[in-house]
């Protein structure tokens, strides 16, 4: 009888799980991970998130176990599995989820297609968050992401006939994997039963403030969904936070609770683009590497400061807020989409660094990397994708405005905890008196700028404009809205 294999990759569950579901229903499956040494060898890749993704899968493992087959996990290249399941079942048919990732996952995937063509492996692939392949105008795009978010979820499996177990035990799985080793102290813990928890407390009781919450780094932490991760590894679909997210507007409807209302929807529309930014490097591979927009190349690659991009790096930059937000990616492996935005936009425009070099950085730091999320952003917060009037934040302007009471600020940056309301968005006015007073003396316990403000949001403004005057195609712009500036709000 022909063995399906069931390839997990970020889809690490069994509920809402069309490939497994389909698999169980024709015959014996194998449940296989593949952990890819070139795939953590990748400049994008981090300890931190392979302790999350080895969480997830023991968990994933012993709910395998129970349903009647372990999975199977391998540490090897994936061609060299598929031949191992070769000789192991002979004929077998693949089954996954489709994938939107960096180029080296898409050449990946080619090889595996051409390996299995040659070998008479069907490969079947389910779409996944609402992504399409060769997505058509932004209307039916978005009608299909309904329908798809409408869809009845997939059970999870009754049983699974025992094919045998993993040729490499759950105790022997590596734990380090050759990635980026900076720790994570206070990351999140990975497994399904951490995505159910935190999927309920924000529905029931943390999430009612999430439209005000989220947006502020004090209190976002605690405010926001802390879904993330799972998403991004498919712990939980998109699907079923849609779904139950959607049950529970309904509720607060019906009680009329107005801060519940105005959280799930705001929520709702996150998690709609979430899907949007996957659909736009789907359509635009590579966008890891290469500006979206092709009139700002030849605008940062020539120019990159490597000791304003190691102060940026380890939150020594001077800017408070800028350092505190960086120090957080580092400890918790996770900041809000305000900061990430604000520590992107300081590095290309203040800092004038080619984004994709901070990006890997951010992406080796955040336990919840998903590059198709990501690098849509990325290039969003640096400016590259034509599509959005381009914004040069100030950093102490934004800090006022996102931490008025500095309390972020002194819960991530210990040399500031004593600096006074007056000083602490802005220290180096701080008299000298005053740092000695609070024991936070300048270029000794906290850094000074590493530039001027003004000075650089001027010349990045004018490096821009100069830039744009010259080399500014309009029918690129045309091209890349028609292509990318699907409705950013949910109908």
């Amino acid at each position: 009888m022909t063995v399906r294999v069931v390839w997990f990759k970020r889809d690490l569950r069994v509920t809402d799980h069309g490939p497994l579901y389909h698999a169980a229903r024709q015959g014996p499956v194998a449940p296989l991970y593949v952990a890819e040494p070139e795939y953590w060898a990748q400049p994008d890749a981090g300890e931190r998130r392979w302790g999350f993704v080895r969480e997830t899968l023991q968990e994933l493992d012993q709910t395998l176990s129970k349903l009647g087959q372990p999975l199977w996990f391998m540490h090897d290249s994936m061609i060299n599995v598929l031949e191992y399941l070769k000789d192991r079942f002979g004929v077998f048919e693949l089954y996954s989820h489709q994938e939107t990732g960096v180029q080296w996952c898409n050449r990946r995937n080619q090889i595996v297609r051409e390996w299995c063509r040659r070998n008479g492996v069907l490969w079947r692939e389910w779409p996944v968050c609402g992504v399409l392949r060769r997505a058509t105008a932004a209307e039916r795009w978005q009608a299909a992401w309904k329908d798809f978010m409408a869809q009845t979820r997939y059970p999870s499996p009754k049983s699974l006939p025992m094919l045998g177990t993993s040729p490499l035990k759950p105790e022997a799985w590596p734990e380090t994997i050759g990635a980026d080793p900076t720790p994570c102290v206070l990351r999140q813990a990975g497994g399904r039963a951490a995505a159910a928890q935190e999927l309920k407390s924000f529905l029931q009781t943390r999430g009612i403030n999430y439209f005000r919450d989220t947006h502020y780094p004090a209190t976002s932490f605690e405010g926001g969904s802390r879904l993330s991760p799972y998403l991004s590894h498919g712990v939980i679909s998109l699907r079923e936070a849609v779904q139950q997210s959607r049950r529970a507007l309904q509720i607060y409807h019906t009680h009329r609770s107005a801060d519940w209302v105005k959280s799930m929807t705001e929520f709702l529309s996150r998690l709609y683009l979430r899907s949007h930014y996957m659909q736009q490097m789907e359509d635009e591979p590579g966008m890891e590497s290469i500006n979206l927009h092709k009139s700002f190349n030849g605008l940062r690659e020539h120019q990159f400061d490597e000791a304003k991009f190691e102060a940026w790096k380890n939150g020594e930059t001077g800017f408070p807020l800028i350092d505190a937000a960086m120090k957080a990616l580092i400890n918790y492996g996770w900041i809000n989409y305000q900061l990430r935005g604000l520590l992107m936009s300081f590095a290309a425009n203040q800092l004038w660094l080619h984004w994709r070099e901070p990006a890997l950085h951010m992406a080796r730091l955040s336990t919840d990397y998903d590059p198709a999320v990501h690098f849509p952003l990325t290039q969003q917060f640096a400016g590259t994708t034509g599509m959005f009037e381009q914004k040069i934040y100030n950093p102490v302007t934004e800090s006022h405005r996102l931490d008025p009471a500095g309390k972020f600020i002194r819960a991530e940056c210990s040399a500031l905890r004593e600096v006074s309301d007056a000083y602490l968005h802005a220290p180096w006015k701080m008299p000298h008196a005053e740092q000695i007073m609070s024991g936070c003396v300048l270029g000794q316990d906290y850094p000074m700028p590493i530039i001027n403000n003004e000075d650089a949001s001027l010349i990045a403004g004018q490096r821009l404009k100069a830039h744009l005057e010259e080399r500014l195609d309009p029918m690129e712009t045309a091209r890349v809205r028609a292509a990318h500036l699907r409705s950013i709000k949910l109908d």
